[in-house]
C-alpha cells in the first residue's frame, strides 16, 4: 500500500484526540436516535394496548358467560329445590285436607245413620202404640212369649196385666192358664199390651216399657217408650 504525503502549507490545524471525545460523540449520537426510537415505542404503544383491551374484552365477556351459566345452574337447583319443598308441603295440606274430610263425612254418616235409626224407633213405637189401640189380642204372643221364658213354674204363679186386657187374656188363655195354676191379677199401672209375671222363683218384666228399652239397647240407642 503506497502513502501519501499531504503538503504542510495544505495541513490544518488538529487537536489532540482524547477518550472524552469519543464519549462525547456517543452521546451525541445517542440523543439524536432517541428521538426515532421513542417514536417508534410510542407508535407501538396504541396497538399492544388495543390487543390488551381486547383480552380483557375477551375475558369479560367469557367471565360474564361463565357467571351467567353458573348462576343458571346455581338457580335452577335452587328452583327446583323450592319446588320441591313448596310440593311436599301442599301434598301433606292436601292429605290433611282429605283425612279432615273424610273425617267430617263419617261424623255426617254417623249423625245420619243415628237420625235414621231415631226416625224408625219413634216410627215403630207409634205403630206399636196404634196396633195395641186397634187390636186387643196384641197381648196374647207377649205373654205366650214370656211364660216360654221361664224354666218350670214354681207356685204361687201370677200374671198381672192391665185391666183392659184382662178380659181378652181369659176370653183366649183363661183355661190354659188355670190348669197350669195361674193366677191372674189387674193392675193399673202396666200399660195395654204388657204384663208381668212373678213366681216363687222368678220375675219377668214384659212391660210395654221394658221390651222397648231391650230393643233399644239391641240397637245401641237410648230410646224411652214414651212417645215425645
Amino acid at each position: 500500500m503506497s502513502s501519501v504525503l499531504i503538503p504542510k502549507e495544505q495541513q490544518t490545524a488538529y487537536q489532540r484526540w482524547e477518550m472524552s471525545a469519543f464519549t462525547e460523540d456517543l452521546k451525541q449520537a445517542s440523543r439524536t436516535k432517541m428521538p426515532a426510537e421513542n417514536a417508534s415505542v410510542t407508535a407501538k404503544k396504541p396497538t399492544a394496548v388495543k390487543q390488551s383491551d381486547n383480552e380483557l374484552g375477551h375475558y369479560l365477556v367469557k367471565a360474564r358467560q361463565d357467571g351467567f351459566e353458573l348462576g343458571k345452574k346455581e338457580g335452577l337447583e335452587v328452583g327446583i329445590n323450592q319446588a320441591k319443598s313448596l310440593m311436599t308441603e301442599h301434598t301433606q295440606t292436601l292429605q290433611q285436607m282429605t283425612q279432615a274430610f273424610g273425617h267430617s263425612i263419617q261424623h255426617s254418616n254417623d249423625e245420619i245413620s243415628n237420625h235414621l235409626l231415631s226416625l224408625a224407633l219413634d216410627i215403630a213405637k207409634a205403630m206399636l202404640k196404634t196396633n195395641i189401640d186397634a187390636n186387643p189380642t196384641v197381648v196374647i204372643p207377649v205373654i205366650q212369649d214370656a211364660l216360654k221364658q221361664l224354666p218350670y213354674i214354681q207356685h204361687p204363679a201370677l200374671l198381672m196385666l192391665n185391666p183392659a186386657d184382662l178380659e181378652v187374656v181369659k176370653a183366649h188363655l183363661g183355661s190354659e192358664l188355670a190348669a197350669d195354676g195361674w193366677v191372674l191379677r189387674e193392675n193399673t199401672n202396666i200399660e195395654r199390651g204388657g204384663c208381668l209375671i212373678e213366681t216363687g222363683a222368678n220375675q219377668i218384666d214384659a212391660s210395654n216399657n221394658m221390651r222397648w228399652k231391650r230393643i233399644c239397647e239391641a240397637l245401641g240407642k237410648n230410646d224411652t217408650w214414651q212417645l215425645a
